[in-house]
């Protein structure tokens, strides 16, 4: 888990200093589509600021992962396409990009350990949730370590 930490601060702190305002979490569980297909964005406590390309590589893996957890790389470029055609840029900071968004699953990690081990604030429920998180969040981890590489080229490959 060190290592993931440190991975994660060494990107933040090559990544440029530009930031917007986002909903950081992005996910297919926090849109609600209407009976004309228009969506609405639920679940802001989230919202604040992140660096765009950060939010880019967190969005293209949640849109792009399937039931089984696995990440589409179709799905993930054609999340990475429609940002560029809809005029969103991305330079030289892409696998930082990509460490940076260890950021969202590091801070679930650690509410989860602080929620399976608080007697005080969590019944047991609560608490054996936070342990079941615990798990599938490391295992989501190291299969992220693992491909952050392909990740990263698989962006080259839509906007190099």
């Amino acid at each position: 888990m060190t290592n993931w930490s440190r991975k994660y601060q060494d990107a933040v702190d090559n990544l440029p200093q530009k930031f917007v305002i986002s909903h950081r979490d992005l996910d297919s569980k926090n849109v609600i589509w209407n009976h004309e297909g228009i969506p609405y964005l639920i679940d802001w406590e989230s919202a604040g600021y992140i660096h765009p390309t950060v939010e880019l590589v967190e969005v293209a893996f949640n849109w792009s992962r399937s039931h089984d957890g696995t990440v589409s790389k179709e799905r993930f470029q054609g999340v990475i396409q429609a940002y560029l055609e809809a005029g969103g840029t991305l330079h030289n900071e892409v696998l930082d990009a990509v460490y940076g968004s260890f950021g969202g699953m590091l801070g679930w990690l650690e509410y989860n350990m602080r929620r399976s081990l608080n007697r005080d604030l969590f019944n047991m429920d609560d608490r054996e949730l936070g342990r079941r998180e615990v798990i599938h969040t490391l295992q989501e981890l190291e299969k992220l370590i693992q491909a952050v590489s392909d990740y990263a080229n698989w962006m080259a490959e839509v906007y190099g």
